[in-house]
């Protein structure tokens, strides 16, 4: 039954408008990032990306690449690895809401005082490995600041770091909704 003193109507009332108010807070979607955890227009906000923008930076996703679940390399210093980790360099560089991309194929390794290189150098639709490709990712992995950021310690993975321009929650969500699609 119905408690004492209660309107059956106006119960019902209630009880529609509660269901309208969840359904309608179900579709708007959450703030993620910094913008969840301070609020979308806070200050704190504000000034990180004021930060960002004057030093050009931003947040950074790192999206992984390993030979663990494929055999079709062992490690990361095989043609195909570092093929296929080129292709999916230049697919991040075209998502939305990137302001750079890098990797192990662009990361510089150090050759000499004052002196660094890269495994390839960037071509209109990718990357092209460098004629001494081998011999610079064994120095590279001798390198703490290439191994352990770029590549594995192991070998056997690599990560492209995506850093993004916006740490607007639309912006951010639409940029992992795209990588994930890749």
């Amino acid at each position: 039954g119905v408690a004492a003193g209660v309107d059956v109507p106006v119960a019902l009332a209630i009880g529609v408008a509660v269901l309208a108010l969840y359904g309608l807070a179900a579709r708007v979607p959450s703030e993620v990032g910094y913008a969840a955890y301070f609020g979308p227009r806070s200050p704190e906000v504000a000034r990180l990306e004021a930060f960002l923008d004057e030093f050009e930076s931003g947040v950074h996703l790192l999206v992984v690449f390993g030979c663990r679940e494929t055999a079709r390399c062992q490690v990361i210093g095989e043609p195909w690895a570092l093929d296929f980790l080129g292709r999916l360099h230049t697919a991040l560089d075209g998502v939305p809401n990137v302001r750079r991309v890098s990797s192990a194929l662009d990361a510089p390794v150090v050759v000499g005082p004052l002196d660094t290189r890269t495994l390839a150098t960037r071509e209109t639709d990718g990357f092209a490995l460098a004629a001494d490709w081998p011999a610079l990712f064994a120095i590279a992995r001798g390198q703490r600041a290439f191994r352990g950021t770029v590549l594995a310690a192991d070998g056997r993975s690599a990560g492209v770091v995506v850093e993004l321009q916006s740490l607007a929650s639309g912006a951010q969500r639409e940029t992992v909704h795209a990588v994930l699609a890749l």
